[in-house]
């Protein structure tokens, strides 16, 4: 079995003709496997700073239920196993 990075698989759900995309937090953490023993990570950024300051989840984390909602306003693929997002806390989805 080959593995998928968490970036690619991501992508692969994505729709080719889809121009724009509102993805909620839950979307992502289906798309990349929610599997609570997975070593794939989630980084959420804290609202209002900068980019480099956030907190780090396991993809299938009860801790990350409250932000399911919240949408995506930008992501980036940190490692093939670690996606950094920065969410939109003013808005749900």
């Amino acid at each position: 079995m080959v593995k998928q990075s968490a970036a690619s698989a991501v992508r692969s759900r994505i729709p080719a003709s889809t121009n724009v995309m509102i993805m909620r937090l839950i979307d992502l953490a289906v798309a990349i496997g929610m599997d609570a023993e997975s070593c794939k990570k989630i980084q959420i950024c804290h609202p209002g700073r900068n980019w480099e300051d956030y907190d780090e989840f396991n993809a299938g984390s009860e801790l990350l239920k409250p932000f399911y909602d919240l949408k995506v306003k930008s992501l980036s693929a940190v490692n093939t196993d670690v996606i950094r997002v920065d969410l939109d806390f003013d808005e749900e989805g």
